[in-house]
């Protein structure tokens, strides 16, 4: 993108403000806990909401379990698993079982989760430290997380793009049908620790978890999703929302429960949920999640546990070095862990190389997708939206203003003229025009939407005022206007032509997070923007449509009437929604759309982003609904609509 970008700070601030004021109100309802009952109304009352934001688990089906080798090795043994957490969905594990003399033994046992490493369960740090507990008398079942290890989803198609990128592809899809993908995740832990307490050699009064990141993150989920846990171990976890917000830290779409934020939860919550269980919070002290953060959830925690006179049973421990289950972190949980179940014997590891990927691969060839029936995530999402697109009633032309605002979250927008600032105009466009006259439409507290006039031989020159006509034309560009203009993708007319940056959009993209000239990065602002709203239980389209229906209300305050709003790529969505609800609009052109929602489940991987995806819109209609409404009673017309790449549809 070359268009000079001159507001990059303005969504991520206006994020700021308000996920501040949201902590701030959570810490006035934890300071007003003074009390044992306090906390315990506290804490079922955080449980409560918690497990809301994970929404519906699916029913427990068999496991289907089997081992298909054994590892001997002096002190332990590995076995390799594999079970089903869903119909078709097969986990890969490895159970590190101690030696016994006798054979009848029980043994406490440890779940494992992993973080982002593509080998996941047999990458160094974590088989590490599953073969750390096995030696000190643990039981340890590790699994492979969704997209690692042996587990990839997208290796055998060509698309492989690492862990992250596997997560974001498969959540951004499922959002579409009201899936959560942190749910998926939990719900393989939870089966796996059904398969762990199936052992005969496991000691089901002292059942632990730890992992890593991504695997500590999960760990605080899991441990507060299931009681059958007695101890916890989370290993550089992250920080509280706000810290990572100021910090411009995304996480990828697990580690997002939407909602979360706007319930007034952090994540203090999810470890003041399992009190006064044990729990020991790990991290490192040069991490890239800012320890200030985890101090504070470390506290907050604390007060709970105290409030049940047990403020020693959650503790911290900071280690020397970068993100990472060091062996410094590694040897504080396992003694942890030991001091938990009373174990007396000292601390110690094994002397051993670490084992290779193939020697603990438990799949055919070292991938799931090799077994005959095995189903990928992306294959249940699109069972479930065409189960949803059977099941949907049509919209009456009446509901799609109350169905649409729902899907969008919209906000109420007042009836008063909204207003608006002079902006500089620029010169930054194609050579033949000098200028363009420019507005900032204020649609909310810290937001604006950048108005453009193209000029014309009766529209010369800048323009502090408006222009006042019946009749007129409003642009949506796909990431920016200026770009849109000067690559001629705007069509002019005699009449009065405007084009419009929503936020996050053109002039005003976030600059925020790595700096990537990629629009459309997997890790960038725009994903960050979007979790960040998500976690509010709002909609980022939502709002940037908001934008746009501001922007209308004032062009229609000012006499516009007779509207032909158009647009292309993501502002073509935008402009999709804004035309079924604004009645100033009269005719509609989208351009470079994708056709449906649906066909975006319907491919293993699909490159829109998740800004431009409502969540749950495919439990009451989709694109095609809406157009026939819109051909219907805005004129619409579609040009050259774009596939799940957002490439030309061919044929």
């Amino acid at each position: 993108m070359n268009a000079q970008v001159t507001y990059g700070s303005m969504v991520h601030a206006n994020l700021l403000r308000r996920v501040r004021a949201f902590a701030q109100q959570r810490r006035e309802r934890l300071d007003a806990v003074k009390t044992q009952a306090d906390a315990q109304r506290y804490r079922q009352q955080v449980r409560t909401l918690l497990r809301q934001c994970f929404g519906k688990f699916p029913a427990r089906t068999p496991l289907m379990p089997q081992v298909t080798g054994v590892v001997e090795r002096p002190t332990y043994t590995i076995e390799k698993v594999m079970f089903q957490s869903r119909p078709g969905l097969w986990v890969t594990a490895n159970l590190y079982l101690p030696r016994s003399s006798d054979g009848k033994k029980k043994f406490p046992a440890v779940l494992g989760s992993c973080g982002h490493a593509g080998e996941g369960k047999a990458a160094g740090p974590y088989q590490s430290f599953a073969r750390a507990l096995a030696h000190n008398g643990f039981v340890c079942l590790i699994y492979d997380p969704i997209g690692q290890g042996e587990r990839h989803q997208y290796l055998d198609l060509g698309n492989y793009c690492g862990p992250v990128c596997e997560h974001q592809i498969a959540g951004n899809a499922m959002s579409l049908v009201g899936d959560f993908f942190g749910t998926w995740r939990a719900w393989d832990g939870i089966r796996a620790l059904d398969y762990l307490l199936s052992r005969p050699e496991v000691d089901r009064n002292h059942v632990g978890m730890t992992g890593n990141s991504g695997g500590g993150t999960l760990t605080t989920y899991i441990a507060m999703l299931d009681d059958r846990f007695t101890m916890t171990a989370a290993s550089c976890l992250g920080s509280d929302y706000v810290t990572n917000l100021e910090n411009e830290l995304p996480c990828d779409s697990e580690q997002n429960p939407p909602g979360a934020i706007s319930s007034l939860l952090n994540y203090a919550d999810f470890f003041i949920a399992q009190a006064p269980r044990p729990t020991i919070i790990l991290t490192q002290s040069e991490d890239f999640f800012d320890i200030r953060g985890l101090k504070n959830i470390h506290a907050d925690a604390q007060k709970i546990y105290g409030l049940y006179g047990q403020k020693n049973s959650v503790r911290i421990k900071l280690g020397t070095g970068q993100h990472g289950y060091s062996p410094e972190l590694r040897e504080a949980m396992v003694r942890f862990f030991r001091e938990v179940v009373g174990y007396k014997k000292d601390y110690s590891e094994p002397d051993a190389p670490l084992e290779t990927l193939e020697t603990l691969a438990a799949a055919p060839k070292g991938q799931v997708h090799n077994i005959p029936g095995h189903k990928r995530v992306h294959d249940f999402t699109a069972a479930r939206a065409k189960e949803l697109a059977k099941a949907r009633k049509p919209v009456a032309d009446k509901q799609w203003p109350s169905v649409l605002s729902k899907v969008l979250t919209l906000p109420k927008r007042s009836s008063a003229a909204p207003h608006y600032r002079v902006l500089r105009a620029t010169t930054e466009c194609a050579p033949e025009v000098n200028y363009l006259s420019r507005w900032g439409v204020e649609t909310e507290q810290d937001i604006m939407a950048v108005l453009y006039l193209l000029p014309t031989p009766s529209l010369p020159g800048f323009r502090a005022s408006l222009p006042a006509a019946k009749g007129m034309t409003l642009y949506l560009p796909h990431i920016s206007a200026m770009e849109d203009i000067r690559n001629g993708l705007v069509t002019r007319t005699k009449g009065i032509d405007t084009a419009l940056d929503v936020r996050g959009i053109g002039v005003s993209r976030s600059l925020n997070c790595t700096p990537d000239p990629n629009f459309f990065a997997n890790y960038g602002s725009d994903f960050l923007n979007a979790v960040h709203h998500q976690m509010m239980n709002e909609s980022y389209l939502g709002r940037r449509v908001h934008d746009a229906l501001v922007t209308l209300d004032l062009l229609a305050h000012h006499g516009a009437s007779d509207i032909h709003l158009t647009g292309r790529g993501l502002g073509g969505i935008i402009a999709t929604f804004a035309a079924a609800l604004h009645p100033a609009v009269s005719k509609v052109t989208i351009r470079n759309t994708v056709r449906s929602f649906h066909e975006l489940t319907q491919t293993p991987k699909q490159d829109w982003p998740l800004s431009s995806l409502p969540w749950g819109i495919l439990q009451v209609t989709d694109l095609p609904d809406l157009n026939r409404y819109l051909r219907k009673t805005k004129k619409l017309r579609i040009v050259e609509p774009w596939d799940a790449k957002m490439q030309p549809v061919k044929g």
